[in-house]
């Protein structure tokens, strides 16, 4: 079951569950849609936008027109300036895009150094449902989504990648290894999944 950020749920099944069986299921999920519903409706970036987070604090979004892209931040408000014909979630999308090429590099290098689990290469993608990976050859890919969130959260996504180097899967061991240096892993990851974070285009 997935809420989409445009407010529709999705609810996949398999082809011989009955009607009678998803409206029972999602009857006794109703708390949980509720609750993410509020979540939507609470985020900042739904409809028209009127605020942004930025590592997990909230700022008032105001736009200006110039021929060029640039923004400038204060204590409260996010400045985001581009031309008139730009939609603003373009604007949106290049401001995370900047600010992720600025912090995500220098943490993933101060995360190596603390851990002693180095990497050959840090790329920044695009990814929807995908907040980071790691590949054989130890390149950390993260996705500029995570802008949004708290440090402490794009710390648990850095670290989740890094302990991949030494078990690419997710057993028991991969687990101990993330909570020995994350203890709060699993409320980090439950925070990834809220919607009021979300980017939702």
């Amino acid at each position: 079951m997935e809420l989409r950020p445009n407010g529709t749920l999705l609810v996949r099944a398999p082809l011989r569950a009955s009607a009678r069986h998803i409206e029972q299921f999602i009857n006794d999920h109703e708390a949980w849609i509720k609750k993410r519903q509020i979540s939507f409706e609470n985020n900042p970036l739904t409809g028209n936008p009127t605020a942004l987070y930025l590592l997990g604090r909230n700022y008032t979004l105001k736009r200006q027109t110039a021929s060029r892209f640039r923004y400038s931040l204060t204590n409260t408000e996010i400045i985001i300036v581009g031309p008139e014909n730009k939609p603003i979630e373009d604007l949106i999308i290049a401001f995370y895009k900047k600010e992720a090429s600025l912090y995500l590099h220098d943490r993933v290098a101060e995360l190596c150094e603390a851990t002693h689990f180095p990497v050959e290469s840090v790329r920044i993608t695009s990814a929807k449902t995908r907040w980071g990976s790691c590949g054989r050859q130890r390149n950390i890919a993260l996705t500029w989504r995570l802008m949004a969130h708290h440090p402490s959260v794009i710390d648990y996504v850095i670290l989740h990648e890094l302990a991949h180097i030494k078990h690419p899967n997710h057993g028991r061991h991969f687990w101990t290894l993330v909570l020995k240096w994350d203890p709060a892993a699993h409320r980090h990851r439950k925070i990834l999944k809220d919607p009021q974070f979300t980017i939702p285009f």
